[in-house]
């Protein structure tokens, strides 16, 4: 026993090895201040309490139902006062308590198959812990672990693999004939449970304990079809639940017109992606793939990947059956014992990945690092079906497999420190995906546009990026038209500022009558009078962005039309006061106007008082007047 508590030690160590520099890291501009900021989350920020839990079982604002990982989130603030260095630290500590965790459930499902079958070879727990670390040091981990707001996929796993175990552990109990205790079903479907509840995609629990109860070959008792019965009752009420979420968070329109036929060439090209990413992890970046309906940048590789793939499959699957013919034992000398293995871990990639696939319509995003996280696992079940294959060889074959697969190992470790490098701020994090997909990225160039705003505010820099986003997409300019007619009136290119209003007006329109049909047309809208109270807001504050931009550009042509601008100012302020956005345009009119004591008053209250987008923290306002103190 000291020797697996050993072992476990040395795969949490290596598992968090890549991804202890996220300790220095800060938040990122895309959904980390939706799920921890004041302004968008004030009840994460409040911490634990009655209240806030109530509201984290009832949340659906963001597509999706997670109050386990709202929790989590409320537990960072009450403990650590939301630091953003100690909640990287929190999702790491849980990466490599995920990965000892399947650490644990390879030993467990080995050791039943070596219970079954007196033919197994010994692989030793070395090989077990390499197959763990080389499933939690991957590249492609580094998403669902050095993003905050993925903090779902590695909770969800936790308490996913906990219930495996459970599960696992009932058919240790019926293999050695130990009395079969109740307690462990009901902890596995607890466990279940709180997993549906960090996040819906780990529905999946009851395929995936099939596929391990397969692999090793249990028979099911009346108590386990019962178990497993309750288990899918679950999985469909979670499947349900997660259908609405995604209706109501308007995740599901991206994919409404889609033909089957082409969501399912897409799932296609993009496993074949994930299968060149785990074997060649190169050219990893978040957003990193077009929304739908277009297909991911590599989606014809990807695509041939995926043929091969089958064709080898159903090869390998030939062998099998010509040897089952001859030999009718199914888990056995080579090919059966190892293929077993791959076989169990394809399936068990091909099921874990379902709902992140496209084909079920959910998402806005055909292709993601973070949609292995769970999958994954199934090539670790593979390797361990490797070494199955090498116990049974040569001793020089034995030594070559494990030789690469430590190799593979440290390399694996030095290339995931590598990509986690790059979410170290907003800048590189999103320079990096403009390199992986050809500067075509309208989402990297609109945030880059909204990072330099805020750092250091080079207007012409960030005109420029929102200029070639909206060459790409109106949909990713429209949001922050304000922040472009700012930086283009400020860069002194007014007439362009003009052309850029008139350009995005239909888009304006087109967003207030969608908004305002959505109501009729999404009967769960009409469901609570929060949701009713949210479409109002959401409608509110597109119209007066609108105004906002506009009235931006009135100031700039001098005579009376500053006054007009003036006007909409006010008219927007009663209903938002002390906006931090309404606040910046005052001092700005008024530093246009020549009149920098002024602009200095409006700036110092939107210092002190001014709310509104979180990401945005008018640093660049800070420095300004700390200059003007400064020089007097």
């Amino acid at each position: 026993m000291r020797r697996v508590v050993a072992i476990a030690l040395a795969v949490f160590a290596l598992a968090v090895s890549p991804f202890v520099r996220t300790a220095g890291y800060g938040f990122i501009d895309c959904d980390d201040y939706d799920y921890v900021s004041q302004e968008k989350a004030p009840m994460v920020v409040e911490g634990l309490s009655w209240q806030g839990m109530k509201w984290a079982a009832k949340d659906l604002t963001h597509s999706i139902w997670m109050p386990l990982t709202w929790v989590s989130y409320m537990a960072d603030f009450s403990f650590f006062g939301g630091k953003p260095g100690a909640m990287h630290l929190h999702s790491v500590t849980l990466h490599g308590v995920n990965a000892v965790l399947l650490f644990v459930l390879l030993w467990m499902v080995w050791s039943l198959c070596n219970g079954r079958d007196a033919r197994c070879p010994s692989v030793g727990l070395l090989w077990l812990a390499l197959c763990a670390v080389l499933w939690a040091a991957h590249p492609l981990r580094v998403e669902s672990v050095a993003w905050i707001a993925s903090r779902k996929d590695v909770l969800s796993f936790l308490f996913e693999l906990l219930a495996l175990i459970c599960w696992i552990k009932t058919a240790t109990s019926g293999c050695t004939g130990a009395r079969h205790s109740l307690g462990w079903d009901i902890a596995a479907i607890g466990f279940f449970v709180l997993a549906t509840m960090a996040k819906p995609s780990a529905m999946t629990f009851p395929i995936l304990a099939f596929v391990l109860d397969w692999l090793i070959g249990v028979r099911w008792t009346l108590r386990r079809i019962v178990m497993f019965a309750v288990a899918c009752a679950w999985c469909v009420v979670i499947a349900l639940l997660a259908a609405h979420a995604q209706k109501v968070g308007g995740a599901t329109v991206a994919t409404a017109a889609m033909p089957l036929w082409w969501k399912c060439i897409n799932a296609c090209a993009a496993f074949g992606m994930y299968l060149k990413n785990t074997v060649w992890p190169t050219d990893l970046a978040p957003q990193c793939t077009l929304r739908w309906p277009g297909m991911p940048r590599f989606w014809w590789q990807g695509l041939a990947l995926s043929c091969v793939a089958a064709w080898c499959v159903w090869k390998w699957g030939e062998s099998v059956r010509k040897e089952w013919q001859r030999d009718k034992t199914w888990i056995g000398s080579w090919p059966q014992g190892a293929w077993r293995w791959a076989m169990a871990g394809l399936l068990w990639f091909i099921v874990a990945w379902g709902p992140m696939s496209g084909i079920s319509g959910f998402g806005l995003h055909a292709f993601a690092d973070r949609f292995t996280y769970i999958p994954a696992v199934g090539i670790s079940l593979a390797l361990v079906g490797a070494g199955w294959w090498g116990a049974r060889s040569t001793a020089f074959a034995r030594k070559m497999v494990f030789s690469t697969a430590v190799v593979c190992c440290v390399v694996l470790v030095a290339s995931a420190w590598r990509q986690t490098g790059f979410w170290r701020a907003d800048e590189v994090l999103w320079s990096h995906t403009l390199d992986v997909d050809g500067g075509n990225n309208h989402y990297a160039l609109r945030t880059l546009a909204m990072h330099h705003f805020e750092n250091g505010h080079d207007v012409k820099k960030v005109a420029d990026l929102l200029g070639r986003a909206l060459e790409i997409s109106e949909d990713a300019v429209g949001p922050v038209a304000l922040m472009y007619v700012i930086a283009l009136c400020e860069d002194g290119r007014n007439a362009e500022a003009s052309k850029v209003l008139s350009r995005l007006q239909k888009w304006h329109e087109r967003q207030m009558q969608g908004d305002s049909g959505s109501q009729d047309e999404n009967p769960s809208v009409n469901l609570g009078g929060s949701m009713m109270g949210e479409m109002r807001t959401r409608i509110a504050k597109k119209s007066g962005n609108w105004d906002m931009a506009k009235a931006v550009w009135m100031a700039t042509q001098g005579g009376g039309m500053m006054s007009v601008a003036e006007e909409i100012l006010d008219t927007i302020e009663k209903e938002y006061p002390d906006h931090a956005k309404i606040l910046y345009l005052r001092g700005l009119f008024a530093k246009w106007r020549g009149d920098e004591s002024e602009a200095q008053k409006h700036w110092a209250r939107l210092v002190e008082h001014g709310r509104g987008e979180p990401y945005v923290k008018f640093s660049f306002v800070k420095k300004w007047l700390k200059e003007k103190e400064n020089s007097k």
